[in-house]
């Protein structure tokens, strides 16, 4: 597997503007393919680790979760792109190695939808964590011991800020980015929270949800005005018998 791989997801329309949306996308596994459906119906090829369709071919359960209709459209669902790219990420992070997943898109993509979730339809991060933990209890080595934690804080307005802490309470200037031979980059002064098991960890990021930046533009009511960063800090500690 190469170090950096590139998905790309269509969702379904948002509410329409204006009345006059076009699909003007298609794709297979791998390839997605643009038309110029408004000019000469030209064709631009782009080729990814993954293309994700999730625009139509869906079916909803009767607790909200859209799932694959057998009509040849080939929807991917929350937990086939977790299987894609998230199983991926978690046994790098298994192995040792430090893991990111970085989503990318203008307002109202769908990139909240993908890696956070909502309702039964949960994104990568609550699916990646949860695994985490069930991973932990298959666990039969005694002198191997775990220890995860959770952090999460959001750029705004060229300042980071920790999103475990109420607005009114932040500091006016923000939190610094420093440095360390032995820590690399990271964030001065942002919380960080153990946790246990998987609920403890869905309510960091609850509450770190409530606290995010947000306004509505014309692409989307909720939209977040800022960048969100969520780290989970997994630790794999074996003890050795003298």
């Amino acid at each position: 597997m190469s170090g950096v791989q590139v998905g790309v997801r269509i969702r379904p329309f948002l509410p329409k503007i204006d009345g006059e949306d076009q699909l003007c996308v298609a794709m297979t596994d791998t390839q997605t393919i643009c038309t110029d459906v408004l000019g000469e119906g030209t064709e631009k090829k782009f080729t990814f680790d993954y293309s994700f369709w999730s625009f139509d071919g869906y079916g909803t359960k009767d607790d909200g979760y859209t799932y694959p209709l057998d009509d040849g459209k080939g929807y991917k669902d929350q937990k086939y792109v977790f299987e894609k790219i998230g199983v991926s990420v978690l046994d790098n992070a298994f192995k040792g190695f430090h893991t990111c997943l970085f989503a990318y898109g203008q307002t109202g993509s769908g990139k909240s939808h993908s890696m956070i979730g909502y309702g039964e339809n949960k994104g990568i991060v609550p699916l990646a964590t949860d695994e985490i933990f069930k991973r932990i209890k298959e666990n039969t080595d005694p002198a191997m011991t775990f220890e995860v934690s959770a952090m999460m804080c959001e750029i705004y307005n060229e300042k980071v800020q920790d999103l475990m802490v109420q607005v009114a309470k932040r500091p006016t200037q923000g939190l610094k980015v420093r440095e360390s031979k032995t820590l690399g980059i990271f964030v001065d002064g942002l919380s960080k929270h153990a946790v246990s098991c998987f609920d403890e960890i869905q309510k960091v990021m609850s509450i770190g949800e409530s606290h995010r930046s947000k306004g509505a533009t014309l692409m989307n009511a909720e939209s977040s005005r800022a960048h969100t960063v969520i780290q989970v800090e997994f630790k794999q500690i074996t003890t050795f018998q003298g």
